[in-house]
């Protein structure tokens, strides 16, 4: 189901530090950042222009890389798709170890974005595949049903002062 990126060797790396109002992007390999909107259009852009460079320059492919953020980071991985680009999805915790092994303990997003665009370097991570439609929406059932199932427990802990006679309510 998931590609491997050892495939190509990818040279020219867009590193995404996701949060929900903007990212903070770190490319190689010009070393260089600069923070966006966390939109699609914004996304998309960057993208575009960032495949004119690879083009322009002979970088090979294009790996675009973000950290797994609790959804904040889906503007990136759609578009990337969109795109065709080949994007891995990295996990928070293997970020944060890449980093401790490097001897970067500090934490802000700057430091976090270089880091993620270095990871991006290591051979053979996986790819990220967009879920099929049937996955999105047993996601989405799953979702309205841990939703429900919220309430129903919040109903249950409610008071029972509406069920108790008068004689016995609070005044």
């Amino acid at each position: 189901m998931s590609m491997n990126s050892n495939d190509p060797r990818f040279n020219h790396i867009v590193a995404f530090e996701v949060s929900k109002a903007h990212l903070v992007v770190h490319t190689l390999p010009a070393d260089s950042q600069k923070i966006i909107p966390n939109t699609p259009i914004q996304v998309r852009r960057l993208l575009r222009a960032e495949q004119r460079v690879s083009a322009r320059l002979g970088t090979g492919p294009l790996l675009v890389v973000c950290e797994a953020t609790g959804g904040y980071e889906r503007h990136v991985l759609s578009e990337a798709v969109a795109l065709g680009l080949a994007v891995h999805r990295a996990h928070g915790s293997r970020t944060r170890l890449f980093a401790r092994f490097n001897g970067k303990l500090a934490k802000t997003d700057a430091i976090d974005a270089r880091l993620i665009a270095r990871y991006g370097l290591t051979p053979g991570l996986e790819l990220y595949q967009p879920p099929s439609p049937e996955q999105a929406a047993l996601r989405q059932l799953r979702r309205r049903r841990d939703e429900l199932a919220q309430m129903l427990r919040m109903e249950a802990n409610q008071p029972q002062l509406l069920t108790a006679p008068p004689s016995e309510q609070p005044s």
